[in-house]
């Protein structure tokens, strides 16, 4: 049996990660919904690309109703979609949605000025999702003395495991890192080397399971300096976790 229902009006709020795992938040007006080779299939109006998108439920880490505010699974939202029980609807949602597994434990540390500690070329926290470091929301539901349930929220800095590296075009780093913050002209007197990303590939994850399937490649170039000016300078390629192991270590 195909479940079609058309001419919708919920609003919601979708935590949708892509086919490469890049996770955001989004409100959406749903106007279609359909089930088919054991997915559920949305369609609607995207309040953060203003555009009509179509959404799959193996892609939807959580959605919540925003007149209620209860957060729903995939089979519930169906199950509220097509008006039927949620037994009838859970049998034909066999898809699953796969977890990429991320983790709170990892090696990468920022300092208080906002550079990693220890690296040979330490990186700013602006490039956490080059790193594959974010913010993950995790939820669990309370039961109150009152018998009411409340949704609690915290929030990690977690990263994926394995990490998804996406170094790109134009990333560039400096040995120190005292550098990034001087006038050029200060900061060549104590430059020792830069590294410049000049061609980036980011490690491709696969649809269905969410893992690292092709690891990325980062072309880049490395300018050494002495006593204020620019003197050797070198080009290399590599993968994209070879690349982190090189910003870390500063050694090929």
């Amino acid at each position: 049996m195909i479940y079609r229902a058309d001419n919708l009006r919920m609003d919601a709020l979708l935590h949708y990660a892509d086919s490469k795992g890049a996770a955001s938040k989004r409100r959406v007006t749903i106007r279609t919904a359909e089930i088919a080779a054991g997915d559920l299939h949305i369609g609607g109006y995207c309040h953060l690309q203003k555009a009509p998108r179509s959404f799959r439920g193996r892609n939807i880490i959580d959605i919540g109703d925003s007149e209620t505010g209860e957060l729903l699974s995939v089979p519930e939202l169906a199950a509220r979609l097509f008006t039927v029980p949620l037994d009838d609807i859970a049998r034909l949602i066999t898809v699953r949605r796969a977890k990429r597994p991320r983790t709170a434990s990892f090696d990468i540390e920022f300092d208080a000025e906002g550079f990693t500690v220890g690296w040979a070329f330490p990186v700013p926290e602006a490039f956490r999702t080059a790193l594959d470091i974010e913010l993950t929301e995790y939820r669990k539901t309370v039961t109150l003395p009152d018998g009411r349930k409340v949704i609690e929220t915290s929030e990690q800095w977690t990263r994926g495991a394995p990490p998804a590296l996406s170094f790109g075009i134009g990333d560039i780093f400096y040995e120190p890192a005292e550098a990034r913050r001087l006038p050029w002209g200060e900061a060549l007197r104590i430059l020792r080397r830069s590294v410049q990303v000049i061609a980036g590939r980011p490690d491709t994850l696969a649809d269905d399971t969410g893992i690292v399937v092709e690891p990325g490649e980062v072309r880049f170039r490395v300018q050494h300096y002495s006593a204020g000016k620019p003197t050797t300078a070198s080009e290399h390629a590599t993968t994209q976790a070879a690349f982190v192991g090189f910003l870390k270590r500063g050694i090929l």
